[in-house]
């Protein structure tokens, strides 16, 4: 995303019921109700141990030809451009969301509207803000480690410091008190 100027995210909802489940594992889901009714899942249910990977290596594998500018994580595509081939960020930005929309339709992936963001100058990637300046930290994540205080005034400084006994624990021996030492079979250092 580096050197992009205008980004899109999209989020994709129901991310796993694209999938289909094997024809040999759908007795494997089966679920009795209290009516007595037996019912199989057809796609991939929410719950199983690998359902978040294969989603995620489906949609990776559906947007593998768009990965300059339209990587994914899990349910998440970020849409990113910047000026190239003679043209704006902005013409550009609006050329890179189509294949992804048509890739998205072949495969039958469904974006939820709610949660999408397009043509903005910066946009919210796992917990951080990208931009055409880099990332940074999203303030509202990171408030409760600005705003705490120190255990006491005695051992630490300054809030960016560490307390003095981790300090002796990486200082090391000091040089100025080494000595060889021959013990048994080695030579070393010791203090």
């Amino acid at each position: 995303m580096s050197g992009s100027i205008i980004f899109s995210a999209i989020d994709l909802t129901d991310g796993l019921y694209p999938i289909l489940m094997k024809e040999s594992d759908i007795p494997l889901t089966a679920v009795s109700t209290p009516s007595g009714m037996l019912w199989e899942w057809l796609v991939i249910p929410q719950g199983l141990k690998n359902a978040p990977a294969a989603s995620n290596r489906m949609v990776s594998h559906v947007l593998r030809p768009l990965r300059a500018f339209a990587p994914n994580y899990f349910d998440d595509i970020f849409v990113h451009s910047r000026a190239e081939d003679g043209l704006s960020a902005v013409n550009a930005h609006l050329r890179d969301p189509r294949p992804v929309f048509e890739k998205m339709r072949e495969n039958n992936l469904y974006a939820n509207l709610k949660k999408c963001v397009f043509c903005a100058p910066e946009i919210s990637v796992l917990g951080c803000y990208v931009s055409k300046d880099g990332a940074r930290a999203d303030p509202e994540k990171i408030s409760s480690i600005r705003t705490q205080e120190p255990d006491g005034a005695s051992s630490m400084a300054g809030s960016r410091q560490l307390p003095p006994q981790v300090y002796e624990r990486l200082r090391g021996p000091d040089p100025a008190n080494v000595f060889l030492v021959e013990e048994g079979r080695g030579v070393g250092l010791a203090s």
